[in-house]
């Protein structure tokens, strides 16, 4: 059973909502936290503590989970699945973007799994991401969990990105980049 109310030892509680953060790197958070998000569009590849966090503070949250076991979660938390999709089908999830929301997103979020799909998540999130807007790549070039493939780091390494560590752990890093306007 997934527990998306009790943080655990990496994760922390938002000091405004009382709500466990989004499970980044805690650099990342202290640089998010001063975003301006009360009309911020977000879309994430995968869901969690964050789609409960993002969907306090943003406008609008758009999540595409492939976990059943996450999605069930997420459910109960939010009480509705209309900004929610559950699919293991690997097209469907790559393109969630693109799907009938009809908007380009000011930050879209990849930190889902299967991390093998995060490379394929990048072209799509890249194209229906806002000029100015956020690209937000947990666990990036994170050996113990994913390491993106050359043609992915050249895509995003090429944007205005901050690549943040989390300290006290061995390979942990959140990747914020800014699409050129």
């Amino acid at each position: 059973m997934i527990d998306l109310s009790t943080p655990n030892e990496w994760q922390h509680i938002c000091p405004d909502t009382g709500l466990i953060m989004p499970w980044y790197t805690k650099p990342a958070l202290d640089e998010i936290v001063t975003w301006d998000l009360k009309d911020a569009t977000v879309c994430e590849y995968g869901g969690g503590a964050s789609t409960i966090w993002w969907n306090k503070k943003a406008k609008h949250v758009f999540t595409v989970e492939y976990s059943e076991e996450y999605f069930e979660a997420l459910i109960k938390h939010i009480g509705h699945a209309s900004l929610m999709m559950h699919t293991y089908n690997k097209e469907n999830y790559i393109n969630w973007p693109k799907g009938p929301h009809g908007t380009l997103f000011d930050i879209i979020i990849i930190d889902g799994e299967p991390v093998e799909w995060r490379d394929a998540c990048v072209p799509v999130a890249l194209e229906f991401l806002k000029p100015g807007g956020k690209l937000i790549i947990d666990n990036w070039d994170q050996p113990s969990v994913w390491t993106p493939s050359e043609e992915t780091k050249r895509i995003v390494l090429a944007l205005p990105h901050t690549v943040y560590r989390q300290d006290g752990h061995p390979d942990w890093q959140t990747l914020i980049a800014t699409k050129n306007s």
